[in-house]
């Protein structure tokens, strides 16, 4: 039998040992996959965010309460209501001429004793000295006058005024009741009880 050349055979031997050591140095397909999917984290690197927390949803408003309605205002009642008022409650109204002749009066005797001013026309209704009170912002809202029922020489006058009184205090409606006498031709203021308020 015939040996090989031994300078074959060293060849051989080294080739069979270089692959030997590749196969040992070299990673198989599960190192490579296994290092694919384990590598290290870097510490320095920034953590992942946290996952979003979706927002809450808006607060629903509540239905509106509904309040009751506030009871209406009442109106203060016109001039020329409280006059029909006046006139259905205080009936026999005298010829037109002669109730204008003696509201006139009844007013102008108002004025003079919620202002002191004018007294001096009827001393013997307005003794002593004037009044020290001082209404002011008067205005008459309504008047009557009637007759004395037996007596054509007596009348009663009905007043209703507004005004503000001293203090400052609004006053819408206040009424007062004044008597006069004939005397001749004339109207004169007279005090109670010379004539007594009809009914």
């Amino acid at each position: 039998m015939k040996r090989g050349s031994p300078f074959l055979l060293v060849a051989a031997a080294a080739v069979l040992a270089l692959i030997g050591a590749l196969l040992i140095v070299l990673p198989g397909d599960d190192d490579r996959r296994s290092t694919s999917k384990t590598q290290p984290s870097d510490p320095a690197a920034p953590a992942a965010p946290p996952p979003a927390t979706p927002a809450a949803p808006p607060p629903t408003p509540a239905d509106p309460v509904e309040e009751p309605d506030a009871p209406p205002e009442r109106k203060a009642p016109s001039d020329q209501s409280i006059q029909k008022g006046l006139e259905a409650s205080w009936p026999g109204a005298p010829p037109t001429g002669q109730e204008k002749e003696l509201v006139a009066l009844g007013w102008a005797l108002v004025r003079a004793d919620l202002t002191g001013r004018g007294r001096e026309k009827w001393p013997e209704y307005f003794p002593g000295e004037p009044s020290r009170s001082r209404y002011t912002r008067l205005r008459m809202r309504a008047a009557v006058a009637r007759q004395i029922t037996d007596h054509a020489d007596l009348a009663n006058v009905i007043v209703i005024w507004t005004g503000t009184d001293p203090g400052g205090r609004k006053i819408p409606q206040e009424q007062t009741v004044l008597c006069l006498s004939r005397d001749g031709a004339r109207w004169r203021p007279v005090l109670p009880p010379a004539c007594a308020v009809p009914r």
